[in-house]
């Protein structure tokens, strides 16, 4: 069996190619479509939890996080531009304790 390689940063942060030339508004739309979807999977794992639909859930909010990824790229932010960016929120975020916990080790 061979072994599951790890997903480097860069991958985690791979923007959809199909939609590199999407314009604001299609972009946006597209967004509004993947949260849909995650407000509908979060519906059913709360009104039924199991591993399926937890899983499930995990995927669509993953969605919105690319979807979101593709708009910052399509904005001209590449990888190197968004690492920025995450870096800038992740200092606002953490001067407002939003990771106090978190930084305990959860």
């Amino acid at each position: 069996m061979e072994k599951e390689k790890s997903l480097t940063l860069e991958e985690l942060l791979r923007p959809c190619v199909k939609f590199r030339n999407a314009g604001i508004t299609e972009q946006m739309e597209k967004i509004a479509e993947e949260f849909l979807e995650v407000d509908e999977a979060s519906e059913k794992y709360v009104v039924s939890p199991s591993d399926f639909k937890k899983k499930h859930l995990a995927m669509e909010i993953a969605d919105v996080i690319v979807s979101c990824v593709t708009y910052l790229h399509n904005l001209g932010y590449d990888l190197a531009g968004r690492k920025k960016i995450y870096k800038e929120i992740y200092k606002k975020n953490d001067i407002r304790d939003y990771y106090k916990d978190y930084r305990k080790g959860e």
